[in-house]
């Protein structure tokens, strides 16, 4: 599917290239929701923010310091709540400061891609 974008000041159109999206999925119900505290479900919503489009976010440096900001904790709370959401497999760690959030959680990409990134985050679940 191709985005197309008017340009408000010339009337050209300028087109984006394919559709990209983030999103809470709730196509499998929203069980998932019910799991988070208000702490771990800001995360969520601050992951969806900031997440590439391939699922990942760096959390060193100052993402650290702006997702602690954000949640208005210290680091000790952010730790914890970073290790809650991947006990309860909302994100996995990739290396040390990169995760991925988990796509049938939050998604960010085209549509062609979601059975991609379904099979890298459960690939990664079984890497230990």
């Amino acid at each position: 599917m191709r985005n197309e974008v008017i340009d408000e000041s010339t009337g050209e159109v300028l087109d984006v290239g394919e559709l990209r999206f983030s999103c809470f999925r709730h196509t499998d119900g929203v069980k998932w929701v019910s799991l988070l505290n208000y702490n771990q479900l800001r995360a969520m919503h601050y992951l969806a923010w900031k997440m590439s489009n391939n699922g990942t976010i760096h959390l060193s440096g100052k993402k650290k310091s702006d997702m602690m900001l954000f949640l208005e904790v210290k680091e000790r709370q952010y730790n914890k709540i970073l290790s809650q959401l991947m006990s309860l497999d909302m994100i996995r760690r990739i290396t040390n400061g990169q995760y991925m959030v988990n796509p049938s959680v939050i998604f960010r990409g085209s549509v062609s891609s979601f059975g991609f990134k379904v099979r890298e985050y459960n690939n990664l679940k079984y890497k230990k």
